[in-house]
Parts: C-alpha cells; structure tokens; sequence
C-alpha cells in the first residue's frame, strides 16, 4: 500500500508561481552541505520560460542542472521583486531629503522679503505759487528729473468764482511706470502746501501718446509734483519723482520755496521684485490696481499689523471679482467698486506701516 501511495505521489505533480517559492530555501540550496529539503514537484513560469521539476528526478540528480536552474529562476525572480521595492523605497527617502531643505529655503526666502518695511521720508524742493495772489490763469511748465529726462508737461491753473483752483495738466514721453518696479502701474500729480501737507490732486489718465488731469482744489498756494504710484489710492507721494512744477516768473513774493515730503521703499521690503502684471488679461486699470493694492498689502504683512482692515479689504475685493467675472464690460459701478478696494487696501498698508514703526520704536 505504501509502495502505492508512492508511486501515486511520483506521477502527481503541483503548479506554483513564482510568489509561493520561498527564497531562504533557495540561499540554503547552493551553501555545500545543506539540509534543505526540495519541495514538491512544482512548475515555474516566468515570461517565456517554463520549467518542470519533479520529486523523481530530483532524487535521481539531487543537484542536478535541472533543479539548479528551476529555482535559480525563482530565486532572480524573488531578488528582482525586492530589489525593485527596495529601491524604490530608497529613492522616496531621497526625494523627500531633498526636498526638505528646498521648503526650508523657501519658507525662509518668504520670510525675508516678508519681513519688517519702514516707510523712510524723503524731501524733494519745489516752488510753491500763490495763485490766488496772481489771480489770472497761470501757466505752469513742468520739468522733467533724472528718472524721466524725455518728459514733459504743462497745467493750466485759474481762479473759480467760487474761490476754487482749477487745474488742467497735460504730460508726454511719460513712459510706463512699470520701469521703475512692476508694483508702479500709473501716475499721479500732487500739491504740497508750503510747511504743510501734501495732497493728491488725481491720477493722470493715458489718452493716445499723453496723460492728462482736469481737476480742482481748495488750495490757494502749493506746489506741484508728479510721481509713480502702485495705484491711484494712495495717500501719499513715493519718491519715485518724475516731474516737478517750476517757477512762473514774474512777481518772486508770489512764489515760496517748499518741501515735498515723500515715502521711501513704502511698497516693497528692499531688495524684493513683484512680478508683472498681466496688463493684457483684459481687466480694466481701476480692477489691476485693486489687484495690485492687494498683493502689495500682503507683502508688507497687513494682515498681521491691520488684520481688521485687511479683512474688511479682503471681504470687498472678493465682491469685486465676483462682479468682474460676470460683466463683460465693467461698469462705472464696478470701477467705483474697485477704487474702494484699492483704498481699503491702502487703509490698511497705512496702518500696517505705523504699526510697525511703533514696534521699532520700542
């Protein structure tokens, strides 16, 4: 019977892929000397490669080629599954290596251009003119500075009835502001009154080749600069200057030397670049200004130092957009809309920069 059983256990044979092998059996196979025991009859497959060994002719060739070579298969086949895991694992390890010091340098690098702006005053020299004291229309020429020597412009100032100044101000060869960082977008003409301060008159709007202003002031005696600006809404002078209102000539007690305070790196910590615009996206300046009046609010960390005005800004300009997004063409609501978000955000830089003055003065 029990001769049966063998002879029934020779013929039967039993199919095992190459996961069931067990590789510590194949490392024990080829050490001289091994009491490994070779399991039961078993087929290999892998690709094209096919290999039957059976208990029979293992005990006629213990270990034979045959064998040898079934379960050296097997065993590649097992080294290739963990070696492949096994670098894969190390590669991971690398990867995240390298990447930890990249975010390091990163959150670092922000943190530095993130860091405390002190808005640092500056004075240019400027006649200031009485022109209540001339009482007819005055020509005022403007001369261009260093920064924009092909500039050039002209205002016409008057008396109203009502005891007003008008002012209306034409510029050429005014180039973009851009030029002098990608946070400047337009420009816009200032009034300094003599040992007092400095109050902004308006923006100078692009038609064709030229800017140019019509507005009016309460303001009798004052002197005029021009100066790139991030957005319109700003409340102060910086001292990117491009032109400045000269003398009329005439009577000299009619003209008073004065001082123009202006705001230095008020927009950007030193040394940071803002990326440009894209002034061809389609939206109007009045919505790339608003926009631009954010992003400079989150770079001098506004949301720190002015957390309830930013907020306010924030919770505006999200109104904006949603409004931009649904009108082709904007309204003269939603410019309005967006001059209010660009004040806001100016609110808050403000405070943002005397807060932060407060602090260094500690």
């Amino acid at each position: 019977m029990s001769v049966q059983l063998q002879d029934d256990q020779r013929k039967r044979s039993r199919h095992l892929s190459w996961t069931e092998c067990d590789p510590c059996f194949f490392l024990q196979l080829w050490q001289p000397g091994s009491a490994a025991t070779l399991p039961p009859s078993s087929r290999i497959s892998h690709m094209d490669t096919s290999v039957t060994v059976t208990r029979d002719k293992c005990r006629q060739n213990r270990y034979g080629p045959k064998r040898r070579h079934s379960y050296w298969i097997c065993f590649r086949l097992y080294a290739t599954r963990i070696s492949i895991v096994c670098l894969t694992l190390i590669g991971l390890g690398f990867q995240l290596q390298a990447q930890a010091p990249l975010s390091s340098r990163s959150d670092n690098a922000a943190g530095d251009n993130r860091k405390n702006v002190s808005s640092i005053p500056t004075y240019v020299e400027v006649p200031a003119v009485n022109y209540y004291a001339r009482g007819q229309e005055t020509k005022i020429e403007f001369s261009s500075t260093d920064l924009m020597p092909g500039a050039t412009g002209q205002a016409r100032v008057k008396m109203a009835k009502e005891g007003s100044v008008s002012i209306d101000a034409q510029f050429i060869g005014l180039d973009s502001a851009t030029k002098f960082g990608n946070e400047f977008l337009t420009y816009v003409l200032w009034a300094s009154v003599p040992k007092g301060r400095t109050h902004k008159i308006g923006e100078l709007i692009l038609k064709g080749d030229r800017r140019q202003l019509v507005a009016t002031t309460a303001f009798h005696t004052f002197a005029m600069v021009v100066t790139a600006e991030p957005y319109a809404a700003v409340t102060q002078p910086s001292s990117v200057v491009v032109l400045k209102g000269r003398s009329p000539g005439g009577n000299a007690t009619q003209t008073v030397s004065t001082q123009v305070e202006l705001l230095k790196d008020a927009y950007a910590p030193p040394s940071y670049d803002y990326e440009e615009q894209d002034t061809n996206s389609g939206y109007a300046p009045e919505l790339l200004q608003a926009m631009n009046a954010r992003r400079i609010a989150k770079v001098l960390q506004a949301d720190k130092y002015a957390h309830q005005q930013f907020q306010s800004a924030e919770d505006l300009y999200k109104y904006m957009m949603g409004w931009a997004i649904q009108e082709k063409k904007p309204s003269k609501q939603l410019l309005q809309v967006a001059k209010a978000v660009a004040e806001s955000y100016e609110e808050a830089r403000a405070v943002t920069a005397r807060q932060q003055k407060n602090r260094r003065e500690q």
